[in-house]
Formats: C-alpha cells, sequence, structure tokens
C-alpha cells in the first residue's frame, strides 16, 4: 500500500498511532543543543535525550531533535506517529519544504516516507514541558562536564 504523509495541524484519530513530542534548547555561546523527545506509547511515556555540538541556530537544534526522535522511533519499530514540537518554524518548513535548513528538513521528509502514516503539527510550549524539560537539562548536564575539564 501506499504511504502517506499527513502534514495538517489537526489530530490524527488512526488507531495504533503514537504521539511523539520533541524540543531543543540551545546555547548560541557555546553553539551546543540539548535534544529531549518524549514517546507516548501503550505502556506511557518514554523519555529521551541528547547533547548536540556545532549546532548555529535555535531552528537548527529544533530540526536536530525532529530527526532524532524520528530515528528513535523507526528502531523501535514505530509505523503510525504523530510528530509534534513547539517550533512553529519548523512545523512550517517540514510542512512546506522549505529551504530555510533544507538539508536537515529533507533528511526528516526522508524518514517520513518510511512510516505508514505521519503527521506533523504544532503545540504551545506548556503542552510540551517534558521534551523541553529534558532539552535543557543536557545542556546543563553539558556545562557541568565542560566545566570539568
Amino acid at each position: 500500500p501506499q504511504k502517506q504523509r499527513t502534514t495538517d495541524l489537526s489530530p490524527v484519530n488512526v488507531e495504533n498511532t503514537i504521539l511523539m513530542r520533541s524540543d531543543a534548547s540551545w546555547k548560541g555561546d557555546r553553539n551546543v543543543a540539548g535534544l529531549g523527545w518524549v514517546i507516548y506509547g501503550e505502556n506511557g511515556p518514554i523519555k529521551f535525550s541528547a547533547v548536540e555540538e556545532h549546532v548555529s541556530t535555535p531552528l537548527m537544534a529544533e530540526s536536530i531533535a525532529m530527526r532524532a526522535a524520528l530515528v528513535k522511533c523507526k528502531e523501535m519499530g514505530v509505523h503510525r506517529i504523530r510528530c509534534e514540537a513547539d517550533s512553529k518554524q519548523l512545523i512550517a518548513c517540514i510542512r512546506n519544504e522549505e529551504p530555510i535548513i533544507y538539508g536537515i528538513v529533507s533528511d526528516i521528509v526522508a524518514l517520513a516516507s518510511e512510516f505508514e502514516t505521519i503527521s506533523f503539527g504544532w503545540i504551545s510550549r506548556l503542552e510540551n514541558v517534558i521534551a523541553d524539560g529534558l532539552a535543557k537539562q543536557c545542556v546543563v548536564v553539558n556545562e557541568d562536564v565542560n566545566s570539568l575539564t
């Protein structure tokens, strides 16, 4: 069957659809980003985080977080997914495939084509507090580790 990519902002009411929320925290003085994402499955939320260096903008950080989350979902065998982020600019880039951050958006779109059903939507920062907290925590831990060296 042909795979479809839904990119509207409406909720997806497809059976067995997993919800994934991603976020990033960026430290411009060090070009470091903390990435956080949460995958809400049948057994509750699963939390992930990572640190990425050499990140030039907040939008780049948000994009890297979304890409990392999609890679993890593929590794976990997820087939139907609703992706949410609190970056309106990122969601607009994915939906329109604008060349603002073309390379990473291309990666996201390519990964999206591997899912049976996928959609991307914007959520408020208040709805994304768990992923936001994970991302911020990564930046703080990275600062602490770097201050020891």
